[in-house]
């Protein structure tokens, strides 16, 4: 098992862990995709480095980040029928690197699908994760 350079109280260190139970939908060595617990919309992912960086622009090998980042946004157009996906690096809210990919239609702007909020039905979250994974190539 690879050990990777990780912060003992970061939530989503844990998640890489395997302590923080999450919907995986990519996964390599170096970088790890989830669904977004608090969703802002249908497939709205997290994609994040293994490693523990505080801002997205830490991380060494940032192209390895965004080959993932592309690959799950590819597939969120797929499963979710759209061409729009935002992409979002703030990290206000987790201090571990991440970029945020929210599909959304065209002409929606960022404020508007921040202040959505989306509860998926029984099932359906565990599914959405299983068409993104199954959509990535």
């Amino acid at each position: 098992m690879q050990h990777y350079k990780q912060e003992k109280d970061c939530l989503f260190c844990k998640i890489v862990a395997g302590l923080i139970p999450s919907a995986k939908i990519y996964e390599d060595d170096y970088t790890l995709a989830f669904l977004d617990v608090a969703p802002r919309a249908k497939g709205h992912a997290l994609v994040i480095p293994k490693n523990h960086y505080r801002f997205v622009w830490d991380v060494e090998d940032i192209g390895t980040l965004y080959e993932a980042v592309k690959k799950v946004a590819n597939a969120q157009r797929v499963v979710c029928s759209t061409q729009m996906i935002l992409s979002l690096v703030h990290g206000e809210q987790v201090p571990h690197a991440h970029v945020q990919l929210i599909p959304t239609d065209a002409g929606a702007t960022a404020t508007d699908v921040i202040r959505n909020q989306l509860i998926y039905a029984d099932g359906e979250k565990e599914e959405t994760a299983r068409l993104i994974r199954e959509a990535i190539v």
